[in-house]
């Protein structure tokens, strides 16, 4: 059986790639109106006689020379499949296309071989995230990240402008074609008609129809969002360099905002949902159902309020009476101090994750990185887990951290410990005054750390009273509807 499978991807050239990939739109909408034109003239004319025409038009417009020349053939094979289809009076006739009119361009897969070595012209690799294409070269893609590499045949490549999507790029549309024995009913057509319809003609009472569509390109996954932003914008980024090299916002106020806790996500607003902002992209993230996964974590942009970390003054997470409080009454959508409950569209969104219960023994000249390393370390008060699994955390003395951003002192913050940080806080969005961290104190039974009112990070009792952000980490399937992120364009998010 003949299957042919699309993957769609979302394609960010070099500015020298989009030059040559408009010059590739030009020039195939060139040959395909010269050759409309000879064809409206001369009816008898072939598809092998207009390709014939390539040569002498290169030599008259040495431009065409500068694109992929399959490209340029499969514009007439495109045109003369339009005639086949007017022909047989179930297509309209062919007409003249337009710059800036849907613009695209279709480059067929071809392989060789010299002196044992197989030569392709378009090739995938998931692994470097880039696609090779004719003239085009390596350039780079987002998309699947659940596949290491693409099963079967490429058949061709097909490369739009899309404007329609959140940020800019192209989609590629690679056919792949997994051979076996089939039987099919050749009197059925499927076309696209003049206003984009699709239409099967031909069909007989036990005639069988096999329809396969191209993926929906709509909402993106967050993480593909992020990671365009990365590229389009590195100074709001850093990747930590730990074992698990998370991706990060920094600096004093990146474009991480997001609309989350909605009463409404079809109309989301300031006045149907709540502001939180995305920490970033952590790897290796082990779930409930035991996967482990790339996931996006947030945070509420305002404390909820001042709590206690435990009314107890004992420092494990996994009983303390705010954590009971965060995923018991919170979560299913009690009002906690300034915070609306979680309500049930939200709650669904939310991943139930392993969190890293490890503490830290010392405070003085703790680094951001040797928090991180202890945080998930065995080092804990006697007796205290090491892990526990739920929904609503807090963040954790580590992200505080690895939040700074100044690009003038960055270095020197992440090599400081965050007992004795000195303006390190004005470049960190996470700095709150005096607000809790996950992270325990693990030296003594009842103290936590806590970031003070000048940006420095110090441990206090558990009883103590202190501003409290939850945070939460997002399924992996959750995708991004609209928004730049900018406080005045919030991330939207699909429920």
């Amino acid at each position: 059986m003949i299957i042919h499978k699309a993957y769609k991807f979302r394609m960010y050239p070099t500015k020298t790639q989009e030059t040559l990939i408009h010059k590739t739109f030009g020039c195939t909408r060139f040959v395909y109106n010269y050759c409309l034109d000879l064809k409206r003239n001369n009816k008898h004319l072939t598809k092998f006689d207009l390709i014939k025409e390539l040569p002498r038009l290169k030599k008259e417009y040495p431009f065409l020379r500068e694109v992929d020349s399959c490209s340029l053939q499969n514009a007439i094979t495109d045109l003369m499949a339009g005639f086949g289809l007017f022909e047989k009076g179930i297509g309209s006739y062919p007409r003249f296309k337009k710059k800036g009119e849907k613009e695209s361009f279709r480059t067929s897969f071809v392989t060789s071989s010299y002196k044992g070595i197989v030569y392709e012209n378009i090739k995938v690799d998931l692994t470097k995230r880039v696609i090779e294409l004719p003239k085009l070269k390596e350039i780079k893609i987002r998309g699947y990240r659940n596949l290491d590499k693409l099963s079967g045949r490429i058949l061709n490549a097909t490369i739009r402008e899309v404007e329609s999507m959140p940020t800019s790029g192209y989609t590629i549309n690679e056919e792949m074609s997994y051979l076996d024995n089939v039987n099919h009913d050749n009197e059925a057509i499927l076309y696209i008609n003049s206003d984009g319809e699709h239409v099967i003609s031909g069909l007989k009472k036990n005639s069988k129809c096999y329809l396969y569509f191209d993926e929906y390109v709509g909402p993106l996954p967050i993480i593909d969002v992020i990671e365009d932003a990365y590229n389009n914008n590195p100074t709001m980024f850093a990747n930590d360099n730990t074992v698990d090299n998370n991706l990060r916002y920094i600096g004093a106020n990146p474009n991480n905002y997001v609309y989350f806790n909605c009463d409404d996500y079809n109309n989301p607003s300031s006045d149907t949902c709540e502001l939180w902002r995305i920490i970033g992209v952590m790897n290796n993230m082990e779930t409930a159902s035991g996967t482990t996964e790339s996931l996006v974590k947030l945070i509420r942009n305002d404390s909820i309020g001042s709590y206690s970390w435990d009314d107890e003054n004992v420092n494990d997470w996994s009983a303390s009476s705010l954590q009971e409080s965060l995923n018991g009454s919170y979560l299913q959508g009690t009002t906690f101090g300034n915070g609306k409950g979680i309500t049930e569209e939200t709650r669904n969104m939310v991943e139930t994750i392993t969190w890293k219960l490890g503490g830290s023994s010392t405070y003085n000249d703790v680094t951001a990185s040797m928090f991180y390393e202890r945080e998930r370390g065995t080092t804990v008060y006697s007796g205290r887990p090491t892990e526990w699994s739920g929904k609503v955390g807090l963040m954790y003395a580590s992200d505080y951290g690895y939040a700074t951003g100044s690009t003038t002192n960055r270095e020197n913050c992440l090599a400081n410990g965050l007992d004795s940080w000195s303006n390190c806080h004005f470049y960190d969005w996470l700095f709150e005054s005096f607000q809790w961290t996950l992270t325990s104190y693990s030296s003594t039974s009842y103290n936590v750390f806590i970031i003070n009112n000048i940006g420095r990070l110090f441990n206090s009792s558990s009883n103590s009273t202190f501003g409290v952000r939850p945070s939460i980490y997002l399924k992996s399937n959750i995708a991004i509807t609209g928004g730049n992120g900018d406080i005045n364009s919030p991330y939207t998010l699909e429920a």
